[in-house]
């Protein structure tokens, strides 16, 4: 029998090229679709779970409120995972690490520029199971002047030679390589190319101050024992807290300690702090329900096409019941033969996402993201199981049950199967399908208009053609003067100016007392230290008093504040206010005098709300320095900057920033997200487009004689055309009407998200409709007009 079902199957795909072509094809596109979006989702869920025992390991976070502002941190004081591992017995291990920069590396002549550096303590490789493949696991950092690399980095750095027990300099400190990890997965929170010994107890260590409870500026990890309590341990913290932080409890700073376990902070952990690669578990949902929509969609073009056919096949399955065959052999027969069709979809589907993941990997940032999808060979068996069983079963399940109903006579005679409930179905389908399409061409149009409005949107300052170079070094910063007088010399430079930090770049906060506040709490507030060019390089505006000038002294004592720190402290003539902060134990506060109020500006992305933000003033030792550029030289530019640099820091790794792109690098998860929504809706579109196109094909061959007999009592091109296109084009309208309020209420939600957000316009809307119809218009008109246009006796003689 399961022969005879795939002989009857195989025929119908050699006799019906054209029918068998677009129900394979669509059913390869939206599995292909499925196929890829599940690596993402696998690969999303996958975080972490690499590491031995995962379960065991959590990350400590704080709530830390001073004044009033609370900030909710991934990092703590380096003080907090020891004094958790000495404080309760459930916690086996602990580490901490500090993120660094870019450095500067010299080994031997050679020097190069460094990303991804992590300063830990001798526990790091205790708590995490980076695979090693060079060195002792226990030993490798046990010595603060230790460096652990990848193999990626140990490969930058010597080539084929040995690495082990060579010397790196780091900040003129000598480091000696005892071990190399195999390269960080990409499927870890924790990122890093190379690990330096530190020990914040050394006295002597540049890391001693990250000893103190009130610097929170480190991440610790605790491992817990095997099936402890993480909340039980939490409800402990409150006692903690009193234990180790009094002090800091008596000067008006309170923390809430918390536990996240490291396999849910990729998803599900939204912190100050957090690190480049967070995702979020709302896109994996969002991703997944598309993926599913596509396949349906996919689905209901079988569906479609199946029952539209029906009548073709109704003598067959009236000659089928005459000669003893029963409805269930019926029903098994046409379910075999739609999963004989998934079956080729779904080898065609594999080949699909072989030609297609790199470029999906490229739209998530990911690489070889899909590497492990079916590596396991029986995750593959099992999933050609399921995706061919549930869409075979799921696309041919109505056909199905609908043509084994028919009675032999009526099959036979062709009667039932051109009843008005099987095109009101159809009919449904259709809309189902370009509700879907819709619905994704407003929510792509929505997120574009977002993005452009977080990219374009006035910052309050000019970041185009501005660039950052960064100071790594002690006597880099020495020379900061130097440097700056040098650079402003140059022909395509048209301004210098030097800063501890820009917007963008390296922001932190600090403890102040505004006048007329409250005098025992402080209140965090953003702050940098700049020259007195900075404000015009950036293009800043000045509503209220002055810049900082040469021309009242050194300025040291003045201060610049923006709009939105004047309203939070209720000053309405701000100018001559004091902000004070305290110097040390025993020594009175330092008051520094408001002199200008600049225009609320952006120092961070348009995700966060303005802040109250304050400019020091200070002529040497800065951070960074910022050169404006000659626009229409930009190139030029550059190269004079850069040759000037190797002349005045003795080939210093030359290592700079667009401000612009810094800006821009935090809307990545946005700029993904709607190249996703681009592509998902093409192929939305395309596979209902195949399907509908394969339904006109279908139904103007039904209407055939319909059309000759119009055409001999007078009919037009246009009439006809007019008639055959108004069947589908009305439903494409009822899909429209359908799909605005869904798309309108979620991305109402979406934009609720964001601190600055777009009014949904209208235009998204229209747009969604438009397209809709003209793509539409578009796949029908052919067949249509190939109906119009057919000589009337040829259409009079079709059976």
């Amino acid at each position: 029998m399961l022969i005879n079902y795939l002989k009857t199957a195989f025929r119908l795909l050699v006799r019906q090229k054209s029918y068998s072509f677009i129900n394979i094809g669509g059913l390869a596109i939206g599995m292909s679709v499925c196929i890829l979006i599940l690596s993402y989702v696998f690969f999303e869920l996958s975080y972490d779970k690499f590491h031995e025992n995962p379960d065991q390991i959590y990350r400590v976070g704080v709530d830390a409120t001073v004044g009033g502002n609370t900030m909710n941190l991934a990092v703590t004081s380096g003080r907090m995972s020891e004094a958790l591992r000495e404080d309760f017995p459930e916690v086996l291990e602990n580490t901490r690490f500090s993120q660094s920069g870019t450095q500067d590396v010299i080994i031997g002549e050679h020097k190069f520029i460094q990303d991804d550096f992590l300063y830990v303590d001798s526990s790091f490789l205790n708590v995490f199971s980076f695979e090693m493949v060079q060195g002792l696991r226990e030993e490798a950092l046990l010595h603060t002047r230790s460096v652990v690399l990848t193999e990626k980095t140990a490969n930058k750095f010597f080539g084929e030679r040995d690495p082990m027990g060579e010397m790196i300099k780091i900040n003129a400190t000598n480091y000696k390589v005892t071990g190399v990890l195999k390269n960080v997965p990409p499927n870890s929170t924790v990122q890093f190319e190379m690990l330096v010994g530190m020990d914040i107890n050394d006295q002597t260590s540049p890391f001693y101050g990250m000893n103190n409870w009130g610097n929170i500026s480190m991440y610790s990890y605790v491992k817990l024992e095997k099936n402890a309590d993480y909340k039980a341990l939490e409800e402990k913290f409150d006692d903690f807290k009193v234990r180790h932080t009094q002090q800091l409890i008596d000067m008006g700073v309170h923390f809430d300690l918390f536990l996240q376990p490291i396999t849910m902070i990729h998803l599900y952990s939204d912190l100050e702090r957090e690190g480049e690669n967070s995702g979020d578990i709302t896109y994996v949902y969002l991703f997944s329900a598309i993926a599913i929509f596509i396949l349906f969609i996919a689905c209901i073009n079988y569906m479609n096409l199946a029952s539209a056919r029906s009548f073709k096949r109704a003598k067959e399955v009236g000659m089928r019941k005459i000669h003893g065959a029963v409805r269930p052999q019926l029903i098994r027969q046409f379910l075999g033969q739609s999963i004989f069709f998934s079956i080729l979809a779904f080898a065609l589907a594999l080949i699909i996402v072989q030609l297609t993941m790199p470029l999906f990997n490229d739209l998530v940032y990911q690489d070889d993201m899909g590497t492990n999808l079916f590596s396991n060979k029986f995750m593959l068996i099992g999933f050609f199981v399921a995706i061919t069983f549930i869409v075979g079963i799921l696309a041919g399940s109505y056909p199905a049950f609908y043509m084994s109903s028919f009675s032999p006579i009526a099959a036979l005679k062709g009667e039932k199967v051109r009843g008005k409930k099987k095109s009101l179905l159809r009919n449904i389908l259709v809309v189902l399908q370009f509700t879907i399409a819709v619905a994704l061409i407003i929510c792509t149009s929505v997120i574009y208009s977002q993005l452009n409005y977080m990219q374009n949107k006035d910052l309050g300052f000019k970041g185009e053609d501005r660039i950052i170079i960064p100071f790594r070094t002690q006597a880099l910063r020495d020379k900061s003067e130097v440097i700056r007088n040098e650079f402003k010399a140059l022909s395509n430079v048209e301004a210098v100016s030097l800063a501890n930090s820009t917007p963008g770049y390296g922001m932190s906060g600090s403890g102040y007392f505004p006048e007329g506040g409250d005098e025992n709490n402080p209140v965090i507030i953003y702050n940098s230290t700049i020259d007195d060019s900075f404000i015009e390089t950036m293009d800043m505006n000045l509503v209220a008093g002055r810049n900082f000038s040469k021309e009242f002294g050194m300025d040291t004592l003045a201060i610049l504040i923006n709009e939105e720190l004047a309203r939070r402290h209720g000053w309405d003539d701000p100018i001559g206010k004091k902000l004070s902060v305290n110097a040390g134990d025993s020594v009175p506060r330092i008051d520094f005098k408001v002199v200008g109020v600049l225009k609320d500006f952006h120092f961070r992305s348009l995700l966060t709300q303005v802040e109250p933000f304050a400019y020091h003033y200070g002529e040497s030792g800065h951070r960074t320095i910022v050169l404006k550029l000659n626009k229409a030289n930009k190139d030029v530019a550059l190269r004079q900057v850069e040759e000037k640099w190797n002349e005045l820091t003795d080939n210093a790794p030359f290592d700079y920033y667009f401000i612009q792109e810094m800006f821009e690098e935090s809307y990545i998860t946005y700029i993904r997200m709607g190249k996703l929504f681009t592509a998902f809706t093409i192929i939305a579109i395309f596979v209902a487009c195949i399907g509908l196109f394969g339904l006109a094909s279908f139904l103007t061959e039904i209407r055939t004689k319909e059309i000759g007999i119009r055409k001999v009592q007078g009919a037009g091109v246009m009439t006809i055309l007019k008639l055959l296109n108004m069947d589908f084009i009305k439903w494409v309208l009822v899909a429209n009407i359908i799909a605005w309020p869904v798309a309108y209420y979620y991305m109402t939600e979406w934009l609720a998200n964001f601190s600055y957000a777009v009014s949904l316009s209208w235009i998204s809307f229209a747009l969604g409709a438009v397209l809709s119809i003209f793509i539409a218009l578009i796949t029908v008109s052919y067949q249509s007009l190939k109906s119009a246009t057919r000589n009337p006796i040829e259409s009079l003689r079709y059976e």
